[in-house]
Order: C-alpha cells, then sequence, then structure tokens
C-alpha cells in the first residue's frame, strides 16, 4: 500500500498480482473533512471551470461508503461539504450563469 495504490500478490504466485491506483487511499481514522479536500474538492474546481466531474464511492458492504458520503449531523459527509461549496460559489458569482 501507498500512497495512491494497492499491490494484490497471489499467496504462492509472486508473479500473478494487480496494482490498483486511487486517488486517495484512507484509513479507518481518516477525517471526513480530509477526504472531502482531497477527493471531492478537486472535483469542484473542475466542475466550476467548466468541465465534468464524477465521485465514484467503491467498497465492501459495511465498509463505510455511506458515512464518508453522507457523513451526520456534526461530522458532515463530502456530499453535503460538495453542495455547501457549490451553492456558495454560485451565490458569491452572480453574473455567471449555470445550467444543469
Amino acid at each position: 500500500v501507498t500512497s495512491s495504490a494497492v499491490t494484490v500478490s497471489h499467496p504462492t504466485h509472486s508473479d500473478d498480482g494487480a496494482t490498483y491506483h486511487f486517488n486517495g487511499i484512507f484509513d479507518a481514522a481518516a477525517e471526513q473533512r480530509r477526504v472531502y479536500e482531497e477527493c471531492a474538492q478537486p472535483l469542484l474546481e473542475n466542475l466550476m471551470g467548466g468541465k465534468n466531474a464524477l465521485l465514484f464511492s467503491y467498497g465492501p458492504t459495511n465498509g463505510g461508503k455511506t458515512y464518508s458520503i453522507e457523513g451526520t449531523g456534526d461530522e458532515p459527509g463530502v456530499l453535503p461539504r460538495l453542495l455547501s461549496d457549490l451553492f456558495e460559489r454560485l451565490e458569491a458569482s452572480p453574473s455567471v450563469s449555470f445550467q444543469v
């Protein structure tokens, strides 16, 4: 495991394996703010620049995907933070027109 990749090797055949690359890898102690700032906020920057953006959460059942995306009332997840930032930016740019 590195900061952007996970390599999975076969236990008995060292030549059988695969490396998977990610925008970010976080452990269970990662704060919601950090996940948002490292993964979603750059997508918002691209979106505001006219590019398309997609945020995809993938993992096993009970792996924390819903918590990461939605969060809690005290610790909002990626989606509430992203929407809040998006609408703040739209309100701060009254001369800019956006179509959804």
